[in-house]
């Protein structure tokens, strides 16, 4: 014990003991630090205490110090900051989240307390929450490699890719040999269909990632898969022989998923090999619940090749119960009749417009997932005079900002005026080049049908291309694909069937208002009849006949949606009437949106095959 016992003193000696590498003795005058009147120090000579205390590997006293610190000194930003680390470690993240607001309410944009709130945020409230943090974060220090890797693992989850796909691009740029950061692009890659850029990232985090067993086999899958993608499925094939040699016993259900994409080039026995060994993991394997749907997925596919619908669709469903549900019912239906009320036909005449043409060019591809708008896109893509811009966010996201700005009862025409309406196209074609004079771009994202009233308002001039399929082909479609980070709609037949018939009441709206200038496109009749359909399409865009549309199969460009594999291949019937194998199991579905199909389908006699 010193002479002098004065806290001061006290906090002086322990950290004199402590530098001299006496940390017992040090740790010894914590308890008359923590036993001294909350006066005797200030907030700062508390902060040191309890960093003293945590160096010392003494949580509970830290946190006890530590918020004397923020009591004594509640303007002291640092004290906050490392409150804030020491609630984390000792789990109380809810109070940890608070304590970094504080420093950050005091000091905006310190690193530290941007990342601890960004980590636990994402944790305990999901990716969005977190993003705006690691945003912040990464543009502080752009060399940040956590800060680049968590702003692109949100920016997947809220579905914005092409801000991902920035962020790990920085990432690979400032640090070449984080293999983590490699793989993460090469995964955007495959997502984007440029599986050569994918081969590249993927040789270069082989060669500097751990030799830990799963990550191997994760990494020979992906290699694998962007094989089979680039076409080389000879090379897929023998990648594929190769691990599964090297993980034979292995619990790997990537290489089993990886398989399955590489039999759906080959024949009956190739699948049932396949099938067989998604089968033996799901039984033989405890599994996380991401690893078993991947395998219900798969297996579903199989099946569905092997014309074995009934155990496809248990599959399926197995998978899509796997997923946590997403979906609001409530919000859907107060969404739907907030636009419907918003551009009621009453007053459709007297809203504003944005003055002279600011969406010429643009060619918006709307319907259900799954409805054919890929194909579309592919088919104009491959005219010379056609740019394909993917499936873009902005007009929703300028129609929810617009209605969340709303005061609850106000009308379009009290909240707009020409000049917003501009302000509202212009943002819109934010990062977004426009196409020149007698050129076009498309923004293939399908549910952009929510929002051809206020495309009407803010790009006149533009065209929409409305992509419609059979009902059931359509829905059955969206079930059996995985959709983990897609619409939320499509893991339950009954959450399928209310957006189908909100998607209907939609676009009967817009038929009847006419807000751009519209072109229905049948699936089924642009298989039957390529080259009328495509006639149809150029003629509604005005643009001259071109016959690489009928050969888009063959054109350069990728296509980074669900829909990838059927777009590289050419047209093709395989998929028009494939709900009738599943009439049985879609008969709910049927009765749902009985009065929705065509004539003779309403009832279960005129489902049958």
């Amino acid at each position: 014990m010193p002479k002098e016992s004065a806290p001061p003193a006290l906090l002086r000696e322990a950290q004199k003991l402590l530098a001299g590498g006496e940390a017992a003795r040090a740790e010894a005058l914590l308890t008359p630090l923590l036993q001294a009147p909350e006066e005797a120090l200030d907030g700062a000579g508390w902060l040191q205490a309890g960093t003293l205390a945590g160096r010392l590997g003494r949580l509970g006293e830290a946190v006890a110090l530590l918020e004397r610190a923020v009591r004594r000194g509640p303007r002291l930003a640092e004290a906050w900051r490392t409150l804030g680390g020491a609630l984390a470690l000792a789990g109380r993240e809810g109070e940890a989240a608070a304590a970094f607001r504080r420093a950050l309410a005091l000091e905006p944009e310190h690193p530290t307390a941007l990342r601890g709130l960004a980590r636990i945020l994402e944790r305990r409230e999901g990716p969005a929450a977190a993003l705006g943090c690691w945003e912040r974060l990464a543009g502080l220090a752009p060399a940040d490699l956590e800060a680049r890797l968590g702003a692109a693992r949100c920016l997947e989850a809220v579905a914005d890719p092409a801000g991902a796909r920035r962020h790990l691009e920085q990432a690979v740029r400032h640090h070449p040999g984080a293999w983590q950061a490699r793989w993460a692009l090469a995964q955007r890659f495959l997502h984007d269909m440029e599986p050569e850029a994918a081969l590249a990232e993927l040789a270069a985090a082989e060669a500097a990632a751990p030799a830990d067993p799963s990550v191997r086999a994760a990494l020979a899958a992906d290699r694998i898969l962007a094989l089979e993608r680039a076409g080389r499925l000879e090379e897929a094939r023998r990648g594929l022989a190769e691990a599964l040699a090297r993980h034979r016993g292995r619990c790997a259900p990537v290489l089993a998923v990886a398989r399955e994409r590489v039999a759906q080039h080959g024949g009956p026995t190739e699948l049932e090999e396949a099938r067989a060994h998604a089968e033996e993991l799901l039984a033989r394997c405890e599994l996380p619940a991401a690893a078993r749907e991947l395998l219900h997925f798969a297996l579903g596919r199989l099946l569905d090749r092997l014309d074995r619908p009934e155990e496809a669709f248990r599959h399926f469903t197995a998978a899509n119960r796997l997923q946590p549900r997403r979906f609001d019912p409530r919000a859907h239906e107060a969404l739907l009749e907030r636009v419907l009320g918003l551009f009621a036909e009453r007053a459709w005449g007297d809203l504003p417009r944005a003055p002279g043409e600011p969406g010429r060019g643009l060619v918006l591809v709307v319907g259900m997932p799954r409805s054919g708008t890929s194909l579309v896109e592919r088919i104009l893509a491959a005219h010379p005079l056609v740019r394909a811009g993917g499936e873009r966010q902005a007009l929703g996201r300028l129609g929810l900002e617009l209605l969340q700005g709303l005061p609850t009862g106000a009308s379009l025409a009290q909240a707009l005026d020409g000049a917003r309406c501009a302000a509202l196209g212009a943002a819109y074609w934010a990062g977004e080049p426009r196409p020149p004079a007698g050129h076009h771009v498309t923004d293939k994202m399908p549910t952009n049908f929510w929002w051809l009233g206020l495309a009407g308002l803010i790009l006149p001039g533009a065209r929409v291309v409305h992509c419609r399929r059979h009902p059931l082909d359509t829905l059955l479609s969206c079930y059996m694909q995985d959709f983990r980070e897609g619409p939320a709609f499509t893991q339950r037949l009954e959450d399928l069937a209310l957006c189908y018939r909100g998607y209907r009441r939609l676009m009967a709206r817009w038929a009847r208002l006419r807000p751009l200038p519209l072109l229905e496109l049948d699936y089924e009749a642009l298989v039957e009849d390529p080259e009328a359909q495509v006639r149809r399409l150029l003629d509604f865009l005005e643009l001259p006949w071109d016959e690489a549309c009928l050969r888009f199969h063959q054109a350069p460009g990728r296509t980074a949606t669900a829909s990838y594999g059927q777009v590289r291949r050419p047209l093709y019937r395989d998929a028009v009437g494939r709900w009738r194998r599943y009439a049985r199991q879609l008969e709910p579905l049927r009765r749902a949106l009985a009065e929705l199909l065509p004539p003779g389908e309403a009832s279960a006699q005129g489902a049958g095959p």
